[in-house]
């Protein structure tokens, strides 16, 4: 990944992690960044989809995409009333999201291959999890009169 990093331009170091917590790939940071993968991911997709998976969470680290991010935050917080600033924000997290699909097409990875990564880490996603209560709500007992 550091090769494809340098590739692309991008002169920072770019950690991995994987993560228990996160349910898809996230990256985080902007003077260190990482890419946090779901332990998931890595059981359940093959080396050559991870990769593309991999190379889009770079794709948004060279585009700048947490800076932008930031910005749009920002006038989203302020003009929170504004309908049309939701559908901007939506039409521009969108075309975030496609130009770095067009990215990994770009670096010569299978279409079909990235498409069922991606498919297969939304499956992972919304996967049932069992309704956890704390334990002092287990052992608390109500009575209903």
């Amino acid at each position: 990944m550091r090769n494809v990093a340098t590739r692309m331009g991008i002169k920072k170091p770019v950690h991995i992690w994987l993560s228990g917590i996160v349910t898809s790939p996230v990256t985080i940071g902007y003077i260190k960044p990482v890419i946090l993968l779901p332990i998931a991911a890595i059981n359940q997709l093959s080396t050559q989809q991870l990769e593309a998976v991999l190379l889009h969470e770079l794709a948004h680290i060279r585009r700048y995409d947490y800076f932008v991010n930031l910005v749009i935050r920002f006038i989203q917080t302020i003009l929170y009333f504004n309908p049309f600033v939701k559908a901007l924000v939506k039409t521009v997290e969108i075309e975030r999201e496609k130009s770095c699909d067009e990215m990994v097409i770009q670096f010569q990875y299978d279409p079909h291959g990235y498409a069922s990564a991606l498919l297969m880490l939304e499956k992972t996603n919304y996967a049932p999890r069992p309704l956890l209560l704390p334990p002092q709500a287990r052992k608390t007992t109500c009575y209903i009169e």
